[in-house]
């Protein structure tokens, strides 16, 4: 292909359009069995991997079109039927699609890997791409993501949560939990993508919104409402805007202090209920009428 041209440019025998965002052609009997499209890559032209016979195809992050009739059609006769054992689709959403892009590929035949559990969800449900054997691997998720940690800093009766921001999250849930097992929920926290509290959920009690400030390239939260020297677990989950879960993580944490809440058993001896309120970012209790902060103490 001649350099001086506005409208193709090849790589290592392949053609692409000339900014190489997109791929027009991979010849059929280019050397090797792996395909790896470059990262800019952004597009898979219709005919553009006609007739290959290949072990692997991998796509780019960035793919967002697959036009119809990738892999061939009966433009000019009988097509020679495509061979491809797998694809690999790291993008963490589903690329638009045109037509039929999968034309006489055996898609039964062929394992489709995808980076998390809820984005395979979404691709078993879609009408193109659920014929395809779709598998999961967790390694396909970008390593920044992959490495992303939540520190905590507890104290008597509150804890600070501090996680960095994840790449294309939309939404961020934080779970605490009583127990190692995870069945008894204390709270559901959730963040938008600039960090702030929009919600916190106590089991039966309706949410609260409240404004949090994002810091720098991370998140931080203060949860307050503890017991002192208590066990508690979490889990945070990161979510795309199409509710795709992008990370999650778990862990543990001890709050500070004795094991004996102070005035706090005198409430819970009691067999008046307690009704936990938020104001002022702060939870109170309010028992027979009379309100008290978590320490037990009347206000």
């Amino acid at each position: 292909m001649p350099q001086a041209n506005d409208y193709f440019r090849t790589i290592d025998g392949v053609l692409f359009s000339a900014d190489t965002t997109a791929l027009a052609l991979y010849p059929p009997k280019h050397d090797g069995n792996i395909i790896v499209l470059p990262e800019q890559t952004t597009t898979l032209r219709s005919g553009s991997l006609r007739g290959i016979d290949k072990d692997k195809l991998v796509l780019s992050r960035q793919t967002t079109l697959l036009e119809n009739e990738v892999f061939g059609g009966y433009f000019w006769g009988n097509d020679v039927t495509p061979l491809l054992d797998t694809i690999v689709a790291p993008m963490m959403s589903v690329p638009a699609t045109q037509g039929n892009p999968f034309n006489l590929l055996n898609q039964a035949q062929t394992v489709l890997l995808v980076p998390c559990d809820s984005l395979a969800e979404i691709y078993r449900a879609n009408s193109i791409w659920r014929d395809f054997n779709i598998q999961v691997d967790n390694t396909l998720m970008e390593q920044d993501q992959q490495d992303q940690e939540v520190t905590t800093e507890p104290e008597e009766h509150s804890v600070q949560f501090t996680w960095p921001t994840v790449d294309g999250a939309t939404s961020y849930t934080l779970i605490i939990w009583a127990n190692e097992e995870r069945t008894e929920k204390i709270c559901t926290l959730t963040f938008n993508t600039m960090g702030q509290l929009v919600e916190i959920n106590f089991s039966k009690h309706a949410p609260a919104r409240l404004p949090q400030e994002k810091e720098s390239d991370s998140f931080s939260f203060r949860y307050n409402g503890l017991d002192e020297n208590t066990d508690y677990w979490f889990t945070l989950t990161a979510f795309s805007s199409d509710e795709i879960e992008l990370y999650s993580t778990s862990g543990s944490f001890k709050t500070l202090g004795n094991p004996t809440p102070t005035g706090m058993e005198n409430i819970q001896s009691d067999h008046v209920p307690c009704t936990k309120i938020i104001r002022d970012g702060q939870i109170y209790l309010i028992r027979g009428g009379q309100m008290y902060d978590v320490q037990g103490r009347r206000l």
